[in-house]
């Protein structure tokens, strides 16, 4: 069911088993051409999580979908941006923007308490 799954992202994205390839090695994962043909015949049946966290990074298709079918199926991809852009900040910046998120959620909070 994974290997369907990952397909059904392949399409949405309109992925070859090439694109895959090359998206997932972007990641910083190591996998073979051969092993994505055998995700998506259901030949494996255990997939590194990685694989997972690395297609959620880059699709926004959520991980726990890929593996167990548990919906939601995709995040937003306002918050797949948010987190890209994230990533890239350095420790100082990521800290700061955290901060900053945590006093908007506390003003939030006070207007609607």
């Amino acid at each position: 069911m994974q290997g369907n799954r990952i397909k059904e992202v392949m399409d949405a994205m309109g992925w070859s088993n090439s694109d895959l390839y090359r998206a997932i090695m972007s990641k910083g994962q190591t996998v073979s051409r051969q092993a994505i043909g055998k995700w998506l015949s259901g030949a494996t049946e255990n997939i590194k999580a990685e694989y997972f966290f690395a297609i959620e990074d880059l699709t926004g298709f959520s991980a726990r979908w890929l593996v167990e079918g548990k919906l939601p199926k995709r995040r937003e991809q306002q918050v797949t941006t948010m987190i890209g852009i994230f990533e890239k900040l350095s420790s100082a910046h990521q800290s700061a923007c955290l901060a900053s998120g945590q006093a908007l959620l506390n003003l939030q909070d006070a207007k609607e308490g």
